[in-house]
């Protein structure tokens, strides 16, 4: 799918709105050569709930570009509803370098993301 640079900043802004349901369209119209400036403004947004709809969006495309935000969210706090938890099992995969595993993770729930997140932080730190 190509898409226009206003399409790139449709999807940030969605992300920052949390517009969910604007973001999962969006998600096919991310590429590789958007990450740089996916995590650029990933670190502008100033709540996790938005940080994870920034995750949401570029989940679906590995690259060593989003490893650093995918360390950092890591360190979000679970919240109150689904999105941080299932954001911390794309961060997991995606610093893992695969995608296997995530029925796994999403089947153990927060619980399990949880502690494969610390572990994951704790491995990294070393």
């Amino acid at each position: 799918m190509t898409r226009s640079p206003a399409e790139l900043t449709r999807a940030l802004v969605a992300a920052a709105q949390r517009d969910h349901q604007l973001v999962e369209f969006m998600r096919s119209a991310i590429s590789v050569d958007d990450h740089d400036e996916c995590a650029k403004f990933y670190w502008t947004l100033d709540t996790w709930e938005q940080k994870a709809a920034v995750i949401e969006l570029v989940q679906d495309k590995i690259s060593p570009t989003l490893a650093p935000i995918m360390r950092d969210f890591l360190r979000a706090p679970l919240g109150d509803d689904d999105t941080i938890w299932l954001g911390k099992a794309i961060a997991i995969l995606h610093l893992r370098g695969s995608f296997s595993g995530f029925k796994a993770l999403y089947d153990g729930g927060p619980e399990l993301v949880e502690r494969e997140a610390r572990s994951l932080l704790a491995t990294l730190a070393q």
